[in-house]
């Protein structure tokens, strides 16, 4: 089966719940305001895409790619994220919340940083 291509350009002030993006390919695509709720995102691709202030809760990110871009605040609250190399987005600076998350294998080496918070899990 081939790769999903993403048909939205931007989700901005969105709330998405319960979607299955396994395999996408997200290119040049603007996250802003934007949450997601229980959403699955295994093996998804992330190029050139930008995100501002996203929330990522209950979502899954195992595998996810990401390549280039620009992250301005992420936030993820019991979440997995397994193998995830954040470095590949560039190096900053970048803000990033992490709450109550299952994570293992994931990059962020070389990265500017000023708010990286991670708390429980």
């Amino acid at each position: 089966m081939g790769k999903i291509i993403a048909m939205l350009q931007e989700y901005i002030e969105e709330e998405i719940k319960r979607e299955a993006f396994r395999g996408t390919d997200f290119t040049k695509v603007l996250f802003e305001d934007t949450i997601f709720y229980q959403c699955d995102f295994t093996e998804a691709e992330f190029t050139d895409c930008i995100f501002r202030d996203c929330e990522f809760d209950e979502c899954n990110w195992t595998g996810v790619k990401i390549y280039d871009g620009k992250i301005q605040g992420l936030s993820f609250r019991q979440a997995k994220i397994m193998g995830v190399n954040f470095a590949a987005s560039g190096p900053g600076p970048s803000r990033y919340t992490f709450q109550e998350c299952e994570m293992a294998y994931c990059t962020f080496e070389e990265m500017n940083l000023p708010d990286f918070v991670m708390e429980g899990g």
